[in-house]
C-alpha cells in the first residue's frame, strides 16, 4: 500500500527548537522515514503543497489558496459565488521592534469565547464583513469586495514580527485600516478582559488570509485522503473502517431545530444548540447518509443537503504466532520457557496477553493466569516479542502440563482480538528425572575419565 502523509513543521528550523528536541530519540518516526524514500524538493507551505496536490482552478506558482471557502465547504456550508476568507483569532505580542504573531493553535480558545467575539465583530461591522466562528480557534469572513489578503497561514508566521508582512501596495490601506478596527473592538472585550485576568493570552488581532472564492473543481491522485481537518460530505465513497466515529459539526446563519442524519429509515439525531449543531455518527455498515436540516419554524433548510457516502471497510483481528518454541514440548528443568511472539496488524498492535493454566496429571485445573506482556513504544504494524514462561512457584509437580495461549488486540476503532492455539508444555515425571539425573551423572563421569 502506498502512503503520503503531510506533516507540516516535522522538521525544525529554528535554533531554539533544535536545541529543545536535542538528541531525543523518536523511534516510530525513525522507523517511518527509513521506510521512505527520500528526494530534494524547494521549502513549500502545507497550503501551498495542497493547493498544488488537488490541482484546483489555478494552482499556479502564485495562485492564492482559497482557504476561507474551502473552510467553510469542510464545515458543511455553502460558499456559493460569495467571497471568502479566513480571519483566525492571533494574539500580537508585543516585542522590542514590531508585534509577534502567536497563533491560536498555542493556547485554549472556547466555543462561547469565539462566538461573543465574533458577535462583537458582526455588530460593529453590521454585515461588512460578516465573521463566522466555524471553529473556536478557525474563523472565516464573508467578503462584499476584493480584499489584498495575505497568503501565509498564522501557522506559518508563528513567533515573526507582522509589520514586514503587511502590504505596502495603495490597495492594501483600507485593508490596514479594517485590521485596526478589528483591534480596537477586541482589545476591551469582556472575552480578553477575562483572559488577561486568569492569565492567558489576549485574542487581540486576526490574521486575513486565504481570500477566494471557492474553486469549481478539485481532485487528487489518491483513492482516500484522512486528515485532522473536518470530514468534507460529498457524493464520493469514503472507506472507513467499521467502528469509526465520525464526529459532525455545523453552524446556520438561522436558529435550527431539528437536524439528523437520514439512511432510509435510519435516523441519528444530532445536538442543536441555537444556529448550531453537533454530533456522533458510527460506522457500523455502508450507507449513503444525507444530513436533513430543519430550521427552527420546521422549514427544511435552502439548498442541497450535505451527502456523507460511507464504504464500511471490515477489520481484521490480528495475526499472532508463537513461533519459539511453536509445538508442543517438554518443559526445561529449570522450568522457564523462552518463547518468541510474531504480532502483527494493519492498525498496529494496542496490547498482548499471554493466558497460562495448570492441569495436575490426576486432571485437576488450577485458574488461569494473565501476564500482560510489555510493548515497545511506537510499535509498528508488526512486533517480534521475548518472554520466559516461568512456572516455578505456582505449584506445578513432575508430571503436571502447562496449557498457554498468546492473545493480542489491534488499535482498530473497534479493537478486535486475535490468538494463537492453546499449546502444550509438559513438566518431566519423576521417572523421567531420575533418568535425566542418572544421564548427567554419566556424562560428568565420562567427562573426568577422559582428562585423566
Amino acid at each position: 500500500m502506498h502512503c503520503e502523509l503531510l506533516v507540516p513543521a516535522l522538521f525544525p528550523t529554528r535554533e531554539p527548537a533544535r536545541e529543545a528536541l536535542g538528541a531525543q530519540r523518536l523511534p516510530a518516526l525513525e522507523l517511518l522515514l527509513a521506510r521512505g524514500r527520500a528526494t530534494q524538493a524547494q521549502k513549500q507551505a502545507p497550503e501551498r503543497w495542497l493547493l498544488e496536490a488537488f490541482g484546483g482552478d489555478d494552482s499556479g506558482e502564485d495562485a492564492p489558496l482559497a482557504a476561507g471557502a474551502l473552510s467553510v465547504l469542510a464545515e458543511g456550508g455553502e460558499p456559493g459565488e460569495d467571497l471568502w476568507l479566513r480571519a483566525d483569532p492571533v494574539h500580537l505580542r508585543l516585542g522590542r521592534e514590531a508585534p509577534a504573531l502567536i497563533p491560536s493553535d498555542a493556547f485554549e480558545v472556547s466555543r462561547e469565547e469565539a462566538e461573543a467575539l465574533c458577535e462583537a465583530l458582526n455588530v460593529h461591522f453590521a454585515g461588512e464583513p460578516t465573521f463566522y466562528p466555524l471553529a473556536p480557534g478557525r474563523w472565516c469572513a464573508r467578503l462584499t469586495e476584493e480584499v489584498l489578503a495575505a497568503a501565509e497561514s498564522p501557522l506559518e508566521l508563528a513567533g515573526q514580527a507582522i509589520d514586514q508582512r503587511l502590504s505596502a501596495e495603495p490597495a492594501a490601506r483600507r485593508w490596514h485600516a479594517l485590521l485596526t478596527e478589528i483591534q480596537m473592538v477586541l482589545h476591551p472585550h469582556p472575552v480578553n478582559v477575562e483572559r488577561e485576568r486568569r492569565g492567558a493570552p489576549a485574542l487581540n488581532s486576526l490574521w486575513l488570509w486565504g481570500a477566494g472564492h471557492a474553486p469549481r473543481e478539485a481532485a487528487g491522485p489518491w483513492r482516500s485522503v484522512s486528515a485532522d481537518e473536518p470530514l468534507a460530505p460529498g457524493p464520493d465513497a469514503v472507506p472507513l473502517p467499521v467502528g469509526t466515529v465520525i464526529e459532525t459539526r455545523g453552524r446556520s446563519t438561522l436558529p435550527l431545530g431539528r437536524v439528523a442524519w437520514r439512511h432510509g429509515a435510519v435516523v441519528r439525531p444530532l445536538a442543536v444548540d441555537g444556529s448550531g449543531f453537533a454530533g456522533r455518527l458510527p460506522v457500523r455498515a455502508s450507507a449513503h447518509w444525507t444530513l436533513a436540516v430543519e430550521t427552527a419554524a420546521g422549514a427544511p433548510l435552502a439548498g442541497a443537503a450535505p451527502e456523507l457516502n460511507v464504504v464500511a471497510v471490515p477489520d481484521s483481528a490480528p495475526v499472532v504466532t508463537v513461533a519459539q518454541p511453536g509445538v508442543d514440548t517438554i518443559a526445561p528443568l529449570s522450568l522457564k520457557q523462552p518463547l518468541v511472539i510474531d504480532a502483527r496488524d494493519d492498525h498496529g498492535i494496542a496490547r498482548v496477553e499471554l493466558v497460562s493454566r495448570r492441569v495436575s496429571r490426576l486432571g485437576l485445573t488450577s485458574p488461569p493466569q494473565t501476564d500482560t506482556l510489555p510493548l515497545p513504544a511506537g510499535n509498528s504494524g508488526r512486533l517480534v516479542l521475548q518472554w520466559t514462561l516461568d512456572l516455578n512457584g505456582r505449584g506445578y509437580l513432575p508430571g503436571d502440563t502447562a496449557f498457554y495461549r498468546v492473545r493480542a488486540w489491534d488499535n482498530a476503532p473497534g479493537g478486535q482480538m486475535g490468538e494463537t492455539r492453546e499449546y502444550r508444555l509438559r513438566l518431566p515425571s519423576n521417572a523421567e528425572l531420575r533418568e535425566a539425573l542418572r544421564e548427567a551423572a554419566r556424562v560428568q563421569a565420562s567427562s573426568s575419565t577422559s582428562f585423566r
